[in-house]
């Protein structure tokens, strides 16, 4: 027997699975007593545990609550709620500018222009190599003086005011009417997907191309403004009552310096991909489109960047 467990412990194979079991016994009993000692003090303390707290009333504004209705006697699940929705509005508005800027700056970067080629990437090298949250406090100081105090607002149409606490726009108010201009902007938009779709079948069957800014312009722009027009939807406006604006929806002026500072600093992260990925496409390319008769911005536009 004793030799037998004597051959079992010098086996390397069973040795190693004796000093793993032992190692996880030995980590189990001191997250064991780890955890008993956190309750202990925790218990002794009066200090709460668990998501109870989420019921408690958060006692704090925030600024922009999209969608959904908030005030400090809130809870703090609310505001967890709100929270998560204005993190994906500004991720959002900051992927689609951004998207936008550095590919206009990733194309300039290899313009055959000298100065419009040094400038983007002056602005790379600026912008990419400040810290964000640096770039955030310094569009939020500058957004701070350049905009008037509310008496002073900036006036679009008596509807739209932009002062330095931010952005006031129309509310629309959520009853039946506008339900049916919601329900065509839906409409519009999945129609002008399959007329989209639709034109790019016709495009790599026969290589006409279709305009089709004339039918986003009809079915997602001007068919929603029609069907408001003939439905009486009603919208609430902003107006100045004492020393800020009430009624309507507002974007703060928070908002604006962290949607812009992110766009500008990711656009350059984004500018630096495209002009790689252009880069990488074979010069043959090129070539072939220019010999199709294709201008440069035409071979940019269907040639280069759908490789790149």
């Amino acid at each position: 027997m004793f030799t037998k467990l004597k051959s079992l412990l010098y086996n390397n194979e069973v040795r190693a699975i004796l000093f793993q079991v032992l190692a996880v016994v030995v980590i189990a009993y001191f997250a064991y007593q780890a955890f008993d000692n956190m309750m202990l003090n925790i218990e002794q303390r009066g200090i709460r545990s668990g998501f109870g707290f989420l019921n408690d009333e958060a006692g704090f504004a925030v600024n922009d609550n999209f969608f959904l209705e908030y005030s400090p006697a809130s809870t703090n699940l609310q505001a967890f709620y709100v929270g998560i929705v204005n993190t994906l509005i500004v991720a959002i508005t900051g992927i689609f500018f951004a998207t936008v800027l550095g590919l206009i700056v990733g194309i300039s970067r290899l313009s055959s222009n000298y100065l419009i080629r040094k400038m983007a990437t002056v602005y790379i090298e600026i912008f990419r190599n400040i810290p964000i949250l640096l770039q955030i406090l310094f569009w939020y100081s500058i957004a701070l003086s350049a905009f008037p105090s509310p008496k002073n607002s900036i006036n679009f149409f008596d509807s739209i005011f932009l002062n330095s606490r931010g952005l006031y726009l129309p509310k629309p108010i959520m009853e039946g009417e506008f339900y049916f201009v919601l329900a065509s902007l839906v409409a519009g938009i999945v129609g002008y997907i399959f007329i989209k779709k639709h034109s790019n079948k016709k495009h790599d069957e026969t290589g006409v191309v279709t305009n089709t800014i004339p039918h986003f312009l009809g079915l997602v722009v001007l068919l929603p403004i029609v069907v408001y027009l003939v439905s009486g939807a009603q919208l609430e406006y902003p107006a100045l009552k004492g020393f800020n604006f009430r009624g309507g929806t507002d974007l703060s002026i928070e908002f604006f310096a962290l949607a812009f500072a992110l766009s500008i600093y990711a656009a350059t992260y984004i500018a630096e991909a495209i002009r790689s990925g252009i880069e990488s496409v074979d010069k043959g390319q090129k070539e072939a489109a220019a010999a199709m008769g294709l201008t440069q911005t035409q071979a940019l536009r269907q040639v280069v960047l759908p490789q790149a």
